[in-house]
């Protein structure tokens, strides 16, 4: 079952590697965003950071992102745990940034 308290606490430890992912693995422009929207099944939910002036990313609405994501709970977290690619995963936005992004997403050791 993927809608289990574990798998939101999963959620949650992920998502907070997402400020980093986009600023240092992708080396994201400043001012540019990144939204993730996550399909399920079981896990629902969206995330957005900005890359401020600072250089650091923070969270943030980012309605009209940089680079949009839209995929499916597992690939998540096969991606960000650096368990491979994804075939299934909906792109917006700038294509070059954001296949940096999903060649850099893993938070995992």
């Amino acid at each position: 079952d993927l809608d289990t308290p574990a798998a939101w606490v999963t959620a949650r430890q992920l998502v907070k590697g997402l400020p980093a992912v986009w600023a240092k693995n992708t080396d994201a422009p400043v001012g540019s965003s990144l939204r993730i929207e996550v399909t399920g099944p079981g896990v629902v939910f969206e995330a957005g950071v900005l890359r401020g002036e600072d250089g650091r990313s923070r969270y943030a609405d980012t309605s009209a992102a940089t680079v949009s994501l839209r995929l499916a709970w597992p690939d998540l977290v096969r991606l960000m745990c650096g368990r491979g690619q994804s075939e299934s995963v909906g792109i917006s936005g700038d294509s070059e940034l954001a296949q940096r992004l999903l060649a850099t997403m893993a938070v995992t050791p």
